[in-house]
């Protein structure tokens, strides 16, 4: 991130700049984990975070969400894979687990 903000490599001003995937909340998550956050994942960006993670290739970060129990936010992860930005490979996991199980009420 220092490189896409800073120097001779900047591609956009410090006011306009903002990452071609994911949301604001994802990438203040991401960065606090990188630099050892204790903050938990919250369940609203489970799914968004395994599709950085996998984009990126943080396999650190990929293998502790899968390791996740799924189960109880079933629902609210079936919900997250409709408005995911891409659907990876990775996600076929997770899908299996919560699309099954998940009440959804439309």
């Amino acid at each position: 991130l220092k490189v896409k903000l800073a120097g001779p490599f900047a591609d956009a001003a410090d006011r306009t700049w903002a990452p071609e995937v994911g949301s604001a909340a994802a990438w203040q998550w991401l960065v606090g984990w990188i630099y050892g956050s204790p903050e938990p994942l919250p369940a609203g960006l489970v799914v968004e975070m395994l599709v950085l993670a996998d984009h990126f290739q943080i396999v650190a970060l990929v293998d502790g969400i899968k390791s996740l129990s799924m189960g109880p936010i079933a629902d609210e992860l079936a919900k997250q894979l409709l408005e995911v930005w891409a659907c990876p490979e990775v996600l076929t996991g997770i899908a299996a687990q919560c699309v099954s199980t998940a009440v959804l009420d439309v």
